[in-house]
This record gives C-alpha cells, structure tokens and sequence, in this order.
C-alpha cells in the first residue's frame, strides 16, 4: 500500500510540474516575449586616410559602435581628426578588442562596405 500511494504522490507532483510548464509558456506567449537584438561594433581597419571618413560614415547607419584600427604610419589629417573627434568615434592601434563593448564586432578595411540590406543577418 506505502509503494501504492507513493506511486500516485509522484504522478500528482509530475502533474503539478507539467502544469506549471504549460502556465509558464502561456504567460510567455501573451506577453508577446521577444528576443533582444545583440548589440554589433564595427572597427574599421584604416589603411588609406582618403577613404575613411566616407567609411566611417556608411558603417555609421548601421552599426551600434565604431571604433578605428590605425594600422598606418601617417599621423590623420586636421579633417579626419576633427571628424572622428566630433563623432566621438575612438581610434586605437594595438589590442582594440579590449575596448569593445558590444557581444559582437565586425571587421572591414577602410575600402569594405557592409551592405545595409544584410544587416539582418548579424541578427
């Protein structure tokens, strides 16, 4: 009888769990629960002054934040300088990944586009 009556207490409880499950998927269901975007930072590989406003620009419509990879020898000029200061974009040479603060980062060279259409993609 003792076996019995444990055998139906486990039923019981495996009911109540099951219950609770389906009142838990509910609730997720009618709040309409959605999954949050992760946040994706760029760094632009900067190999070519000319070009890296125009890329800062492009990538900037996109991306949740920018930074700079300055891979060249050249010192910015005065225009880039005043542009990258402006929109507080952050320039390193050495070990940027630490400065990253997004869950995911994309890499382009300065010469790269990354086209608005596929944005979806990195989700």
């Amino acid at each position: 009888m003792e076996k019995r009556s444990h055998i139906i207490q486990c039923i019981r409880n495996f009911k109540n769990i099951e219950n609770q499950v389906n009142l838990d998927i509910n609730r997720i269901a009618r709040n309409n629960f959605q999954l949050i975007r992760p946040k994706v930072t760029c760094v632009i590989i900067n190999d070519n002054n000319n070009q890296l406003i125009s890329s800062i620009k492009k990538e900037m419509k996109i991306f949740d934040e920018i930074f700079v990879a300055n891979i060249q020898k050249e010192l910015f000029t005065n225009k880039i300088n005043h542009f990258v200061n402006k929109n507080d974009i952050q320039c390193y040479q050495y070990d940027i990944l630490q400065y990253v603060h997004c869950s995911w980062c994309v890499f382009l060279e300065v010469n790269e586009n990354f086209d608005k259409k596929n944005k979806d993609i990195l989700y």
